[in-house]
């Protein structure tokens, strides 16, 4: 039996998701990370893998990206708490760019 044209043509159109769930779907989201404490290119990195401000780039869809900010706001809550009393903002090493929410590392586009 084939397949209708119009769902191959689809089916084509539709980027693949860069995660790494075994089951997910297309692309449905342009997601941009930054590169929290390494954002600037260092010999061992390719410098064209980030963008000018330290991120990386990736096609995501909806599950992977749901999966991906979690684990970053985990990561952000971690560090927030480690804090020493009196302290209440994280920074990245590398760049010293303030980091107080899932946002301020976690760009998203839908495609």
């Amino acid at each position: 039996m084939s397949v209708p044209a119009d769902q191959i043509w689809a089916d084509i159109a539709r980027p693949a998701c860069d995660g790494h769930v075994a089951h997910h779907g297309p692309a449905t989201h342009i997601v941009r990370i930054h590169q929290f404490d390494c954002c600037q290119p260092r010999g061992d990195r390719d410098p064209h893998a980030l963008t000018p401000d330290g991120a990386i780039v990736l096609l995501l869809c909806l599950t992977c990206l749901s999966g991906t900010a979690r684990r970053i706001q985990g990561d952000i809550s971690n560090r927030l708490a480690a804090l020493p009393r009196g302290t209440h903002h994280i920074a990245c090493l590398t760049c010293g760019r303030p980091i107080a929410c899932l946002h301020d590392i976690l760009e998203t586009e839908r495609l």
